[in-house]
């Protein structure tokens, strides 16, 4: 009984029309309800505006919150965690015909997340080169593990390049040109910080391909020659080391053994 209650109270906090919920005075016309409701969806929606603030100012509060609050009330928050709220918002934006105007705020969504989740990612320690010590011979089963705060956003916009003219001037300006690009994202130090792996740049084109491959699961061999098939200057050990500097990973395991986990 109290289940029912609890789902029917629920459902009617965001939809405000169909059947009285039973036990509520004056139904959902309620004076009080109606303030509780206002308030529930003002909490969530003020929640993806923190967790979006570059699509936020592309879009301004007018266009932005009626977003939201579809958002909200088509996907409400599963769990009691609001800091964890707005995981498939960057997929319901480009729903909206709001994507023809600017077919990059998907991704741009997509990136502000990943900061939200580089920022509150369990602290972990990372490897360091003097502790990465396998056998050659196992580069075929080896799988290095990302630290939990590092993301990889891909985009065919230079969405590195968006967000910062953003923040900066509060508009991208030009039309940004298509092509392939890419953005780590991660926490060094308890600050969150963000690396363009675009194709333009020195290097990068192997570098973002060596991390889709291991973010994929692939193994330490098979992500290196990924790389090199579309790079052929990536060098493996001068890679490792910039990799281990940033503190991108925070551990390894071999995969015949964790399959025996």
């Amino acid at each position: 009984m109290l289940l029912e209650m609890q789902s029917a109270w629920r459902v009617a906090l965001l939809r405000p029309t169909g059947s009285p919920i039973k036990g509520l005075a004056s139904g959902l016309d309620n004076p009080r309800f109606m303030i509780h409701r206002s308030n529930v969806l003002t909490s969530l929606s003020d929640a993806l505006v923190d967790a979006f603030p570059t699509v936020y100012r592309v879009l301004g509060r007018s266009r932005f919150l009626p977003i939201a609050i579809e958002f909200v009330t088509e996907m409400p928050l599963a769990i009691p965690q609001l800091l964890r709220y707005g995981a498939d918002f960057a997929d319901f934006l480009e729903r909206y015909s709001i994507a023809e105007t600017f077919p990059w705020l998907g991704d741009l969504a997509r990136l502000d997340w990943a900061c939200i989740v580089a920022f509150h990612a369990p602290d972990e320690n990372t490897i360091v080169p003097a502790a990465f010590d396998f056998d050659a011979a196992q580069a075929g089963i080896l799988l290095l593990r990302p630290h939990s705060s590092v993301s990889l956003v891909s985009s065919a916009y230079p969405i590195f390049d968006i967000r910062l003219a953003i923040q900066r001037h509060g508009s991208v300006g030009t039309d940004p040109v298509p092509g392939t690009f890419a953005v780590l994202v991660m926490r060094r130090a308890m600050q969150v910080v963000y690396e363009d792996l675009g194709a333009g740049r020195p290097g990068r084109p192997g570098r973002r391909c060596f991390l889709e491959e291991i973010m994929n699961r692939k193994t330490l061999l098979a992500a290196a020659e990924s790389a090199v098939a579309v790079d052929p200057s990536f060098d493996l050990q001068e890679e490792l080391v910039w990799h281990f500097q940033m503190g991108i990973y925070s551990g390894w395991v071999l995969a015949e053994e964790e399959q025996g986990v």
